[in-house]
């Protein structure tokens, strides 16, 4: 049975969000885009590994799943540890890949191969790009990003922000549209 932490449910939505859910453990967190890097020292994984051990079922498929303090919101399992008089929080599948694998490379992020986000099998983790993990996503975003051409055949133009559209398409559609009087002529 899975019961929920109170706690880590309400960091990430009591003030704050989840803007609060990493800290680093040596150094001020340094920003990367909109997330902040942790790095787990070796020995604190081994030692929440040990602490995670009781927690662990694996399943049929492969999976271990992480029974530990799991946010109802976003189904991944959390490690609570005081540091330093501070209760810090550390996500299980994180931990367990810096204790097996070695520590999780700056810039990348941890992304389960299986899409289970409570599992924490080595086997079934990879540190890939946010970008690479986001693509990966099975959600609508990430395989039409892998898109070549439109619904219609037509090859995809890149804009100079990087966003593709049809063009033949939206040429297409801006023919069958009237011309809108709110782009009123510049006066000579």
């Amino acid at each position: 049975m899975v019961i929920p932490c109170e706690k880590v449910y309400n960091r990430y939505n009591g003030p704050g969000g989840a803007t609060n859910a990493h800290r680093s453990l040596t150094e001020a967190p340094e920003p990367t885009g909109d997330r902040l890097v942790i790095s787990i020292p070796q020995d604190l994984a081994t030692s929440l590994a040990i602490q995670l051990v009781p927690y662990l079922e694996p399943v049929d498929s492969g999976c271990i799943l992480s029974t530990m303090c799991i946010n109802p919101v976003t189904g991944y399992s959390a490690i609570r540890r005081r540091i330093d008089g501070k209760l810090m929080h550390f996500y299980a599948h994180r931990v367990m890949y810096a204790h097996m694998v070695g520590p999780i490379p700056e810039g990348l992020t941890i992304d389960h191969l299986c899409r289970v986000r409570n599992c924490v099998n080595p086997k079934h983790l990879e540190a890939v790009t946010q970008t690479e993990n986001i693509r990966r996503r099975p959600s609508f975003i990430g395989p039409r990003g892998r898109w070549t051409v439109c619904p219609k055949g037509h090859e995809f133009t890149t804009r100079a922000n990087g966003a593709r559209y049809c063009k033949v398409c939206k040429d297409a559609r801006d023919a069958t549209r009237p011309f809108r009087s709110h782009h009123k002529a510049v006066a000579a």
